[in-house]
């Protein structure tokens, strides 16, 4: 049959994701289907471990398409529209298939012309605790997918069928934008058919999109987005599926209160114990007395952070040790309209001694990289827009310094584990803060906390963003360590460290809401492949981490 020599476009997405991709290719290079054309779309990929592996996958085999970051359903819908096969396979760049899943789809397709979408069972896949377990998917009805998606995302269909749907719709970016084609797919008429195979392999727990999926306020945001696409259908069988969808979404909020009950508890703790904080009023304000070298305050925001930052800034403005300067840099790009775009209860605090500078985006590096650029020969003290902090703070911070001017002084001090593989020694970065220190170790101070830089303390080339955007975009505290290090400065712990921190918003930070956090970014081992982008950078800090382990 002509069909089964058809061409199938594999489109692959990928975000941040170079460790999985060579095993994901793999996947479909063995495959048994002789005629297919694998597509890569990386959807504004910023760390270097995976430009450098897409770098070395542009041999002409893979077509890569390189765009800026527009989110997962305009690069799925970019890389369907470059192929040129008559059947589209999606594919995320953590997952795989098995060999026989495409020949077998293509089959199905080829000999059934009313069918629009082929699927099978799948693997749950956890590499990382090397556990598998079988994932069987109920046969899809009308009826049964206005409930619950019941098709996963790397389904066979034809490309003239998904081109009469529209395409993926960037509405559903928060989540089950695959649930709202196959909707589209079931309105034109086409069936979908389930293979009783395991044949596809999805990665489990460390999908944070899947997870995000199924907190509640976006549970219940995806479910009415997905009513607002398909009235009609829903209107159809409205009396049918009402009831179940309801007890679903219930079903889903008590089954994400138990799971995270820890987690809530510890937020609603919190919460309560920081109350002292949201009732503050600036009060003392900015140092008046002569100083040989200004103690400056530098933090950085960004716009879902906006309405909530002024609560941190007043604890910087009640110190009892007043600073000379507190800076919040906000990129031009995110607030357009400048302070029109800001809140009255931030620009009020201008008049106790807020300066708010603008500055090119470069992200989290913004609390440190302009300050560094503007007042090298002055002290600097990093603090996070997300947090409360004690009066005593900055205090302790500057006492420090005073004793002993040769060292980076900061609240919360982590490791930066050697580990010995043979005749290699690879670092680790251990996320459990420390509570002292001993020789002989790695230690960095995580610059929210709170991170005291004297002047001159950091290495030539610590604002150069061209750098650190490509080796470490989201690793800052990694970038500003390695900085120290170069320049022969060490972090200490600050007698009397503040080391309990208090979230303007535990409710985010616990992640039991959207988490866009630098800790989110970087649990999934982010923090370890830019650390080893920065020792391959500059093999001295190998070389020293090499000998300190010995």
């Amino acid at each position: 049959m002509e069909d089964l020599l058809e061409t199938v476009s594999v489109v692959i997405t990928c975000y941040n994701q170079g460790q999985y991709l060579e095993e994901c290719i793999n996947s479909v290079t063995n495959s048994d289907y002789p005629n297919i054309e694998i597509i890569l779309v990386d959807d504004g990929s910023e760390d270097t471990f995976t430009q450098k592996t897409l770098d070395k996958l542009d041999s002409g085999k893979i077509r890569i398409i390189r765009q800026n970051n527009q989110g997962v359903c305009a690069a799925r819908n970019n890389g369907i529209a470059a192929a040129s096969g008559k059947y589209i396979l999606p594919l995320d760049a953590d997952d795989k298939i098995a060999e026989t899943y495409i020949s077998k789809a293509v089959n199905i397709l080829a000999r059934n012309p009313d069918t629009g979408i082929v699927f099978c069972n799948a693997i749950l896949w956890t590499p990382l605790h090397n556990k598998e377990r079988r994932w069987e998917l109920e046969k899809p009805t009308v009826i049964n997918m206005l409930t619950q998606n019941r098709i996963f995302l790397s389904a066979l269909f034809r490309k003239s069928d998904f081109e009469k749907t529209g395409g993926f719709n960037p509405v559903m970016e928060a989540g089950c934008e695959d649930w709202d084609l196959w909707l589209k797919f079931l309105e034109n008429g086409l069936k979908p058919y389930k293979i009783d195979e395991e044949l596809f392999y999805y990665r489990v727990a460390e999908n944070f999109r899947s997870k995000n999926a199924i907190r509640p306020q976006n549970y219940i945001k995806i479910r009415y987005n997905i009513i607002k696409l398909h009235p009609e259908l829903y209107l159809k069988y409205s009396i049918i599926v009402a009831l179940p969808m309801i007890f679903m979404i219930l079903k889903n909020i008590l089954s994400f209160a138990f799971k995270k009950r820890v987690a809530i508890c510890n937020a609603l703790r919190q919460y309560r114990s920081s109350f002292r904080y949201r009732r503050q009023k600036p009060r003392y304000g900015l140092n008046t007395a002569p100083r040989d070298k200004k103690l400056i305050v530098t933090l950085t925001s960004f716009p879902e952070r906006i309405k909530e930052v002024h609560l941190g800034i007043t604890t910087l403005l009640n110190q009892t040790l007043r600073p000379d300067m507190i800076i919040l840099w906000l990129a031009e790009d995110e607030f357009p309209k400048k302070e029109k775009d800001l809140p009255p209860a931030l620009l009020n605090l201008q008049k106790y001694g807020l300066t708010i500078r603008w500055c090119e985006n470069l992200k989290s590096y913004k609390k440190i990289v302009p300050a560094l650029l503007e007042y090298p020969d002055d002290i600097l003290v990093t603090a996070d827009d997300d947090l409360f902090y004690r009066k005593d703070w900055l205090e302790l911070l500057y006492k420090s310094y005073e004793k002993n001017p040769d060292y980076l002084y900061g609240h919360r001090i982590k490791e930066i584990l050697t580990v010995k593989e043979g005749q290699n020694v690879t670092a680790k970065y251990l996320d459990m803060p420390v509570n002292s220190q001993t020789e002989n170790k790695n230690y960095l101070a995580t610059s929210g906390a709170g991170l005291l830089f004297p002047p001159g303390s950091l290495y030539k080339d610590a604002a150069r963003s061209e750098l650190f955007m490509n080796l470490a975009p989201q690793g800052d505290d990694l970038w500003l360590w390695a900085m120290a290090e170069l320049n022969n400065k060490k972090v200490k712990l600050v007698d009397g460290h503040i080391n309990k921190l208090y979230y303007i918003n535990p409710f985010r930070d616990f992640e039991l809401v959207n988490a866009k956090t630098l800790y989110s970014s970087n649990k999934l081992g982010m923090n370890d492949t830019q650390l080893q982008a920065i020792l391959e950078y500059y093999p001295e800090l190998q070389k020293r981490l090499k000998e300190k382990r010995g």
